[in-house]
Parts: C-alpha cells; structure tokens; sequence
C-alpha cells in the first residue's frame, strides 16, 4: 500500500471515527478501532494526519472498552515510532576486501586491505597507485623490493585517508521550538517567553509527540503558572523558580514515566502545575525518601526516650522474639501511637499503629 494511500484511509478512518463519537455509537466506535489497530505507523504519517494527537484522546474515553483499546494502540504506535527511528539512525557497512599486485623487476608485492565504504576503497586505491608509481621509477635494472616497514607504512596510509562511518548515537537529539520549525505566539514578556521554549525543550525530551502538541502544552502550563505567582503581571521570582524545577524534572531521562503522562494527557496540565517537587520524583527516588524517613524516624527519639525489650512480637525476617520496641506519637493527637520494633538477633526494624 502507497504512502498516499495509506494517509488517505486513515483519514477516512479518523473522520468515521468523529461521526461515531457524534453519534454516541460505542459499538462502531470498537469496530473502527480495531480497523485502525492493524495500521503500520510512520512518526511521519502520525504528524500528517494528527491520527497520534486524535486516539490519545480516546484514552479518557467514558467508556472503558474503547479507553483501553485507544491506550492498546497508542503504545503499539509509540513501539513502531520507536523501531523506525532505530533502523533510521543504524548504519549499513559493506565489507569489500581488494588486493593490489605491484612489480617491481623481479619482486612482486601484494597488498590486501579491508574496507568499509565505496569511499575507503578509492583512498585504498590511491595508495595502491601511489606505490606502484614510486617502484617504477625505480631503475629497472635493480630489484627493488619494498621492506616490510614500507608496506606497513602504505597500509597505515591507505585507511588513514579512508572515510569512516560515524558510530551512532543513543541519545536522542534535543527538540527545541527552533529545530522542529514551530513558531510560539509571543506573551510580549522575554522571560515569559523564554520560559515556554524551555518548557517545549523539556517536554519534547526523547519524545516523537507532534510539535504542535507539546507547543500547545508548553504554552498552558506557562500561562498557569504565571497567572498563579504572577499577580502583578510580571515574572516574579516564585514564577521563575517553578518553571525551573519543571524543566528540571520534565527532562530528567530517569524519569520518563513523568514526562510522557504530561504530554499523552495522563495528567492534566491544571493538575500538573499543582505538583511540587515530591509529586514529580520517580518511583525509585520515592521509595528511596520514605526509606529515608522511616530511617530517620527511628533515629529521632528524645533522650528521655528508652527501648523496652519484649518477646511479644515476632520479627518477619529471622522469626525471633527478643525484640526491642518504643512509641512515638507521629499524627495527630487523637489518633493511636506508632510503635517502632527492632530485633535484636538481626537488626529487622518495622513499625505499626
């Protein structure tokens, strides 16, 4: 199937589907989606027809068939994005092995290189006849036979001017409003302005979303937030400071999970600019802060404070009962103390209410 006919019917399909959605028709909404779940995708095809944009709208769908089917191909689309841009960025290297016989009176000399591109070969040859030219020179009534230190030199020769293909690279290129063409819809402010081409950048981090997607992104989540810490109608130091800790946490490669969720729509971007520092940490480093805190729980009792050793409770890890306990009130007053436990055959800390 051409190109052109394959963004022809999944424009045919994407209109279907908004005549389905109009008529409230979950039934044939279904049957258009699984139509459209035998596509194969291009990051191009997406961008053409904004299908990308349209069924990751789908994923809120009121009714949870068509949301879960919308997600299914969403990430089947986001995988084959992913597939094309890895075949697209590897290189393909042939391998062409040639031989060259230069006489010299008597002496013959043969030289064998390997080389990874048309354009090696050509050096190759060069230094081929470069060395063939400088032994005929030579008087032909003495054997000239080249040392082993002049072959070695030749060769170094010949694959040092030969071309070499560039490793590629994992690391995605940055996407900024400059390098995707997009063009923002000036604020009349500088910093305002600055602030959406940073949010852009870190939105657009690793990410094959539509440019007109994140842009519009970009430009609600620096609108709320001015209108929130700004009430003076400039950039105040509140403003800066939290849309810097977004550009900071949106394009952290640990934690793409944030980033995707803000631009598939997962979170809402007036919720999103509700979140703090903590909200936007990664599973990881937030397992890592409440191990942190119990931690630190433990370590915080006063110096009128003393253990209790009981055999009441049964440690988890080693099932031993000479255990070491003590209470600490950690919520609010009219709520049950928290007991903190420690072994003391193996160390196992653990606490209820």
């Amino acid at each position: 199937m051409g190109a052109a006919s394959l963004e022809q019917d999944m424009l045919d399909l994407k209109k279907s589907l908004q005549d389905a959605q109009s008529k409230g028709s979950t039934s044939q909404t279904l049957d258009l989606l699984k139509q459209l779940r035998k596509f194969t995708v291009t990051a191009a095809l997406l961008r053409k027809t904004e299908m990308g944009l349209f069924v990751n709208k789908m994923k809120t769908h009121s009714d949870a068939e068509v949301s879960r089917m919308a997600k299914d191909i969403v990430k089947n689309w986001k995988n084959q994005v992913a597939s094309e841009a890895a075949s697209s960025s590897s290189s393909t290297t042939t391998t062409v092995s040639t031989t060259t016989t230069v006489k010299a009176g008597s002496a013959v000399v043969s030289k064998s290189s390997t080389t990874t591109s048309s354009s090696s070969v050509t050096s190759s040859s060069t230094s081929s006849a470069s060395l063939s030219s400088s032994l005929s020179s030579s008087r032909p009534t003495v054997d000239t036979k080249p040392t082993a230190a002049q072959i070695q030199n030749t060769s170094r020769e010949g694959s040092s001017n030969a071309s070499s293909p560039r490793t590629p690279t994992d690391t995605p290129r940055d996407r900024t409003i400059r390098s995707d063409g997009m063009r923002i819809k000036t604020t009349g402010n500088d910093v305002r302005d600055k602030c959406i081409e940073m949010l852009y950048q870190a939105l657009g981090t690793s990410s094959n979303a539509e440019s007109e997607r994140l842009l519009k992104k970009a430009t609600n989540i620096e609108a709320i937030v001015f209108r929130k810490l700004s009430p003076d109608g400039s950039p105040s130091q509140a403003y800066r400071a939290k849309i810097r800790s977004f550009f900071m946490n949106l394009r952290d490669k640990s934690n793409p999970k944030l980033r995707e969720a803000v631009v598939d729509g997962d979170v809402a971007v007036e919720d999103f600019c509700e979140y703090t520092t903590a909200d936007m940490a990664s599973a990881e480093a937030k397992a890592r802060d409440r191990e942190i805190q119990l931690q630190n729980m433990f370590l915080a009792k006063g110096a009128e404070e003393q253990q209790a050793e009981t055999d009441m409770f049964k440690c988890g890890k080693c099932k031993g009962r000479k255990t070491r306990y003590y209470q600490m009130q950690t919520r609010s007053a009219d709520e049950p103390m928290t007991t903190f436990v420690t072994c003391i055959n193996c160390g196992n800390r653990w606490k209820f209410s």
